[in-house]
């Protein structure tokens, strides 16, 4: 059983957020320049009552917020009105605590770095702060949390497989998780980090957690940018960044579709994603136009470069650069990577 502490109320205002997903990108970059690690009293759970915008909530920017929020947990029932109900219930939530107290703790955990990450409680902490309460907390196991971010069950590509995530999980460059795919610390190697990350803007497509998105950050890069199919592994991606302190954008996307961002990127990543993928013309569309530079490919289980011919077609040099681990159900290494320069 997890003890309960007390967080005096002068101290609230330096947590972070932890429960970011990919319609919360948007909202916060406009305001803070990056959505990784928010603090607590720049929250609009906060601001709200701050510049006293509980008076005109949809004006707000909680209002907003909330707008954001629900295209995930609510898609189907995210209206004005039911906005606008939350926003009482937040009112009344004041009224309690005001009366008395903070009674249920908020759960809290301490990343590596030291910052204090909201788990579960962002409304009652944001009251106490205004309202200059202490607060219970508990401060949950940093693993436990991890574990609990990436444990989607019901997807192959999550934890479906030996309840693990189809990558290890890595801070810098220790795992602390072990996945189904622990070569992921190994393969950055055999790129080349001065030319092709440090620095560079980066795509990782079919990026699943996105460790290599992050990777690349940790490595220097300058912008990293994921793309994954699955909305709630892009939510695990995100909500391990903030855990991890990794800058990373990911976007929900089928990459059977085209990619409409308006940029290229210097640096792209693809890696064991072609068989996934039903229309390949599209996907090799994709990276045509995204990579500016330079792409690392790497193909699947006993493939050969030909297979991949129409993708490297696009570029002037293809670069074999040895073979990769097949995972954990096999101790082979069979996976061909690419390095690709236009």
């Amino acid at each position: 059983m997890l003890k309960t502490q007390i967080l005096a109320s002068e101290s609230i205002g330096d947590l972070y957020f932890g429960q970011l997903h990919p319609y919360h990108q948007d909202f916060f970059g406009e305001k803070f320049g990056q959505h990784t690690r928010i603090r607590l009293r720049d929250l609009p759970h906060y601001t709200l009552w701050r510049d006293g915008e509980y008076e005109n909530p949809e004006t707000s920017d909680y209002y907003r917020y909330l707008e954001g929020s629900w295209r995930f947990y609510c898609p189907d029932n995210n209206t004005h009105e039911r906005r606008l109900e939350k926003i009482d219930n937040f009112i009344a939530l004041r009224e309690d605590i005001e009366k008395n107290g903070v009674i249920e703790p908020v759960r809290l955990v301490v990343a590596r770095d030291g910052a204090k990450i909201i788990i579960d409680g962002n409304h009652r902490a944001s009251l106490a702060y205004h309202l200059g309460i202490d607060i219970p907390c508990r401060y949950l196991r940093l693993k436990s949390v991890i574990k609990q971010i990436v444990h989607n069950k019901d997807e192959f590509y999550g934890t479906m497989q030996q309840d693990r995530p189809y990558q290890s999980i890595f801070d810098g460059g220790k795992e602390i998780i072990k996945g189904r795919r622990r070569d992921i610390f190994k393969r950055f190697k055999k790129m080349d980090i001065p030319n092709d990350i440090r620095g560079k803007t980066i795509a990782d497509v079919g990026s699943n957690i996105a460790m290599n998105a992050m990777l690349a950050w940790y490595f220097g890069a300058r912008e990293s940018t994921a793309f994954e199919f699955s909305e709630k592994i892009a939510s695990s991606a995100l909500r391990l960044s903030t855990i991890l302190n990794n800058r990373i954008n990911v976007h929900v996307h089928d990459l059977g579709n085209p990619i409409l961002v308006p940029k290229s990127f210097d640096t792209v990543f693809c890696f064991s994603l072609y068989a996934h993928v039903g229309d390949k013309e599209v996907l090799e569309r994709n990276i045509e136009r995204i990579t500016k530079n330079t792409l690392y490919f790497e193909g699947h289980e006993n493939t050969e470069q030909s297979e991949y011919a129409h993708i490297f077609q696009h570029f002037r040099k293809t670069e074999l650069l040895g073979y990769n681990d097949d995972g954990i159900h096999s101790s082979k290494a069979t996976r061909p990577f690419f390095r690709c320069l236009k």
